[in-house]
């Protein structure tokens, strides 16, 4: 979706106005950028203003003083303002730090590349400990010879590399043998205002170089897959900020090998843009712009501190650390997403401690709930996101209660009855057992428990809905069946519903959703 001239004028003097009032001033704003309306899943032809916000909160728990308008007037036109929330504000320290061998890594790319690929690790071997991907090969303009691009803040130690210092590959976080393959050239400094932060290396002797991609998981840049912008910052809900790709090349003066006299293999991002990339961590992800123009502020670590970065592009689980210095091309369905089980499930251990039980030597079975059957479709992605998004809640609030004896005995032998039955489903592709009817009626005496115990009306009526519009329809279907049932974008839309409504709940939209 693209706006016209006009608008787009009139939405940067709008977002400008409102990143004066409400950036630094307000905790909760994290950037403000232009959009379109977004109502249900689909984009309106309506242009506004978009805030990004830590958590979006009721307009009557707000103080009049932080309230954000619904419009803006430019030059008598009233533009809306729409607010999506994107959780904790991004962070420039997106490089992951070597692993202490207690952390599991989703879908890395580790192999030790020569000559180096497009999304593979690579590390500034001053830094002692952080990985960051390997963008693009390129040619450096200065004196047309190939270079390696990555972002700056991952090689550029914020502000004091030197030019000479050495880049390895795979990189610290491979926990493997890594080697020199070049040495930093320049970077971009990371400054307040920046709409860069990108830095070049030169290849060591015997090292060469190519424009392949790590793996082949997507197409080399090209002027028919062109460069949108280069990953940069990110949370820890996988929300991802880009900085635009031509912007990038010009002022590091750069041009990629593929490039002609009538393309400079990059193309401006506009709302809506399904975008693929290739990442360290992340390996293959692709995902759909929802703001471009941002201005948002992020940490850019000591000494530089907090910093505000312009004309930055919002995408919504696309990253996770370590994907750093990516090189985001128009492509991919804009719903394959990254595995966000970096971290153990955090509710086994409160979950278990509770009832009575261990739950937490399960940690390996959850992985495979999540990754092999939970991930293959939208509504369980949306399980998946709610169950990290809450899982303080859930703690809190199981902290301050005690269960009934009758509670434990039924926890523990439940988990006794259908442990091995659910571990079979979920590491056999090929299952064939199916729901029964006894299934459900364990499940509705559970939830009859909870809603007497620790939910709340509300959440109670959620989970009750979701019963009614997922699982009882899931009667009769085996592993394979009800992962194809899950995989309907109309229904997440009606679990996404569902768990929003709940004041409880914390559930981030991304564009598929709201």
């Amino acid at each position: 979706m693209r706006f016209t001239a006009h608008a787009h004028g009139q939405l940067e003097r709008a977002r400008d106005q409102l990143v004066e009032q409400y950036l630094h001033g307000d905790p909760n704003v994290v950037g403000v950028g232009l959009g379109f309306r977004l109502r249900r899943g689909s984009w309106q032809e309506e242009p506004v203003v978009t805030v990004l916000v830590e958590k979006k909160r009721p307009k009557a728990l707000i103080s009049r003083r932080r309230l954000l308008p619904d419009t803006v007037t430019i030059d008598g036109v009233r533009w809306g303002v729409d607010v999506v929330e994107a959780g904790p504000a991004p962070t420039l320290g997106a490089g992951l730090v070597a692993p202490d061998g207690t952390t599991t890594l989703a879908g890395p790319i580790d192999a030790a590349f020569r000559p180096p690929r497009q999304g593979c690790g690579i590390s500034n071997q001053v830094t002692g400990n952080v990985t960051a991907t390997y963008g693009a090969t390129v040619i450096d303009l200065t004196d047309n010879a190939p270079a390696m691009l990555t972002a700056a803040h991952a090689v550029g130690r914020s502000n004091q590399a030197k030019a000479g210092e050495s880049i390895i590959q795979p990189g610290f976080a491979a926990n493997a043998g890594t080697q020199p393959i070049g040495t930093l050239k320049r970077y971009v400094p990371l400054q307040d205002g920046t709409e860069v932060d990108a830095a070049l290396a030169g290849f060591a002797s015997g090292i060469g170089n190519t424009t392949a991609v790590a793996n082949d998981l997507m197409p080399e840049i090209s002027p028919t897959h062109p460069a949108v912008g280069m990953t940069i910052a990110g949370n820890n809900y996988g929300f991802c900020y880009l900085t635009v790709a031509e912007t990038t090349r010009t002022q590091l003066n750069f041009k990629f090998p593929n490039a002609t006299s009538a393309s400079n293999c990059t193309k401006a991002p506009t709302v809506g843009m399904k975008l693929e990339k290739v990442g360290r961590t992340s390996a293959y992800s692709s995902g759909t712009v929802m703001s471009i123009g941002n201005t948002i502020k992020v940490d850019a670590g000591s000494p530089v501190g907090q910093i505000t970065i312009k004309n930055v592009i919002f995408v919504p689980f696309f990253s996770l650390l370590g994907d750093s210095g990516s090189i985001a091309c128009e492509g991919g369905d804009g719903k394959t997403y990254p595995d966000f089980g970096l971290i153990p499930c955090p509710l086994l251990g409160t979950i278990g401690s509770y009832y009575g039980f261990d739950l937490t030597s399960e940690n390996a079975l959850a992985d495979q709930l999540r990754d092999s059957y939970l991930m293959q479709s939208p509504v369980g992605r949306l399980l998946i996101q709610g169950t990290y998004m809450n899982s303080q809640m859930v703690k809190d609030r199981l902290a301050g209660k005690t269960p009934t004896t009758e509670e434990q005995y039924y926890a523990q032998q439940f988990h006794t009855r259908y442990r091995d039955f659910i571990a079979n489903v979920i590491t056999d592709p090929t299952s064939t057992a199916t729901v029964t009817e006894q299934h459900l009626r364990d499940t509705v005496f559970i939830m009859d428990g909870l809603s007497q115990s620790v939910l709340t009306a509300e959440e109670a009526k959620a989970a009750w809905t979701m019963y009614d519009q997922v699982l009882v329809k899931m009667l009769g279907m085996n592993r394979t069946q009800m992962i194809a049932f899950m995989n309907n974008d109309a229904l997440a839309q009606q679990v996404y519903t569902a768990l929003k409504a709940v004041p409880t709940v914390d559930m981030t939209p991304s564009a598929p959703f709201e």
